[in-house]
C-alpha cells in the first residue's frame, strides 16, 4: 500500500513539474517575445526632425521597440572613418547613411536589402533609374534612398543688379548670361556671375566636371569598370577624332582663365556658397540639400532661385550626389532594422518625409505630386541624372581636384593633366579590384 501510494504521489509530483515547466517556458518565451529593442541611426544628410514623424508612427505600432537617431555634423571624409573605424571593432549604429558612390567600395560592411523588403524587381519599379546604377551592386541592392539629388543653379536676382538672368538650357546660352551678369575691371572680379573653373574654392568642382565631361559623352571607365577611359580619343559623327573629357575640362578650365570669354572666377575668391551668399557672385552649383545650408548661414534672409544646369546640346545629363539608408552588418536588429526603412518607405510614410524636407523625392510616384518650389527643379532633373563608378570615391575626387589645379594653377597642358589623372584612376580601380 505504502509503495502505492508513493508510485501516486511521484505521478502527481510529476504532473506538478510539468505544468510548472510548462508555465515557466511559457513565460520565457512570452518575455523573449516582449524583448525591448533600441534601434540606433546614424545620420548624415537627415535631422532627427526629418525622420520624428515617421518613428514616431512606428514606435506607437511597436511599443517594445525604441529609435534613437544621431545626426553626424562631420565632413564626410570624416564620417566614413568613424563609420569604418565601428564597422570595424564589430560595434557601430544598426542604420547608417552611405553616399551612393560609397557601395563599391563599403558593400561588405554592410547588408542586402532582404528580398522581403524589397525585391529587385520592386525596387526597380518603385525608385528612380539613378538609385538602381548607385545602390544595386553586384545583382543586391545595399541601400534605400530615402531621396535622389542632382546638381542645379542657385542664383539670386540682386546680386545681378538690374541685369535680368533668365535660365539656361545650354551652355551656349549661359555663356551669354555669364559676359551680361559679370563686372570686371580687366583682370579683377568686381562681382562674378558664377563659381566655376578652380578647384579650391568651388564647392563640387569635380561633380560639375564630372557633370560636364558626361554630358560630352566622355567614357568614365572601362566596360569591365578596371581603366580610367576619360582621358581617351573616340570619334564624332561625323569620323574626326576628339577627345572629350580633355574638351570637357578645357571648357570647365575656361571660366578662370583672363584670356576666355567666359572669364568669371579666379583662385583667391572665397569659397563659393560663401561667396554666393555674401553676394560676391550672382550663382553658384549646389544640390537641394545646400537649401537648408544657404538659410541657415542666412538666417533665411537671401532670397534666391533655383534653375536645372545647363546641358550640352543634344545630351541632358544632371550629375547625383546623394545619402542612402542600409543596414551594419555587426546589428543584432538587422530584421527590425529592414522592417523600419521598409515601413519608412510606404506611401503614406514616405509622403511625411517628402513633406517635412522639400528634397527631391526618391521614388517614382512622388516625382511630380511633392515638394516646394526648388523640388519641382531637382524633381525635374532626377529622370535624366547620371553618374559613374570611381572605385574609392575620395581618392578619385582627390585626383580630380590635383587634375584642376594642374592645368588652372600649374598650367600643365590639358591633355598631359588628363592622362596622369586617368592613371591615377585607373590604379585606384586596380587596386580595388584585387581588394574585392
Amino acid at each position: 500500500m505504502e509503495n502505492k501510494f508513493k508510485l501516486i504521489a511521484g505521478i502527481i509530483g510529476g504532473i506538478i513539474f510539468v505544468i510548472l515547466a510548462f508555465f515557466l517556458i511559457k513565460v520565457l518565451i512570452g518575455k523573449k517575445i516582449i524583448e525591448k529593442i533600441n534601434l540606433t541611426f546614424w545620420s548624415y544628410q537627415d535631422e532627427e526632425a526629418d525622420l520624428k514623424p515617421i518613428i514616431d508612427t512606428y514606435t506607437k505600432k511597436h511599443p517594445n521597440i525604441s529609435i534613437t537617431l544621431k545626426k553626424i555634423e562631420n565632413t564626410p571624409g570624416e564620417y566614413e572613418k568613424m563609420m569604418t573605424d565601428a564597422i570595424a571593432s564589430g560595434e557601430g549604429p544598426d542604420i547608417l547613411q552611405i553616399r551612393n558612390d560609397w557601395v563599391p567600395k563599403h558593400y561588405k560592411k554592410i547588408t542586402a536589402v532582404p528580398s522581403s523588403t524589397y525585391s529587385k524587381g520592386d525596387f526597380e519599379k518603385i525608385f528612380q533609374k539613378i538609385a538602381n546604377t548607385d545602390l544595386i551592386y553586384n545583382d543586391k541592392i545595399y541601400a534605400i534612398p530615402f531621396y535622389v539629388d542632382t546638381l542645379a543653379i542657385f542664383y539670386n536676382q540682386k546680386a545681378m543688379g538690374d541685369k535680368v538672368f533668365e535660365p539656361s538650357d545650354t551652355w551656349e546660352n549661359f555663356k551669354s548670361s555669364i559676359k551680361k551678369i559679370r563686372n570686371l575691371k580687366g583682370d579683377y572680379i568686381n562681382k562674378a556671375a558664377i563659381a566655376i573653373g578652380t578647384a579650391d574654392n568651388v564647392e563640387y568642382s569635380q561633380d560639375i566636371l564630372y557633370m560636364l565631361m558626361l554630358q560630352n559623352n566622355t567614357q568614365m571607365v572601362s566596360d569591365d569598370k578596371g581603366k580610367a577611359y576619360f582621358n581617351i580619343s573616340t570619334k564624332d559623327k561625323n569620323g574626326n577624332i576628339v577627345y572629350p573629357g580633355t574638351s570637357a575640362l578645357e571648357f570647365y578650365a575656361s571660366f578662370s582663365d583672363p584670356t576666355k570669354e567666359t572669364y568669371t572666377w579666379r583662385k583667391g575668391m572665397p569659397n563659393s556658397i560663401e561667396a554666393f551668399t555674401s553676394g560676391k557672385t550672382a550663382m553658384m552649383f549646389g544640390y537641394a540639400a545646400d537649401i537648408r545650408r544657404i538659410k541657415k548661414l542666412t538666417n533665411e534672409k537671401l532670397k534666391f532661385e533655383v534653375a536645372t544646369a545647363p546641358q550640352i546640346l543634344g545630351n541632358k545629363v544632371y550629375y547625383a550626389k546623394y545619402w542612402a539608408y542600409s543596414v551594419n552588418k555587426n546589428s543584432k536588429n538587422q530584421k527590425t532594422a529592414w522592417d523600419f526603412l521598409k515601413f519608412a518607405t510606404t506611401k503614406e510614410q514616405y509622403r511625411k518625409y517628402i513633406e517635412k524636407t522639400s528634397l527631391p523625392s526618391s521614388m517614382i510616384e512622388f516625382s511630380e505630386s511633392q515638394g516646394g518650389k526648388y523640388a519641382v527643379i531637382f524633381n525635374k532633373q532626377t529622370k535624366d541624372a547620371k553618374t559613374w563608378f570611381k572605385g574609392d570615391w575620395e581618392k578619385t575626387d582627390n585626383a580630380f581636384s590635383e587634375l584642376i589645379n594642374n592645368i588652372t594653377v600649374n598650367k600643365q597642358g590639358p591633355q598631359d593633366a588628363i592622362n596622369t589623372a586617368s592613371k591615377k584612376v585607373t590604379d585606384i580601380l586596380e587596386n580595388m579590384k584585387e581588394n574585392n
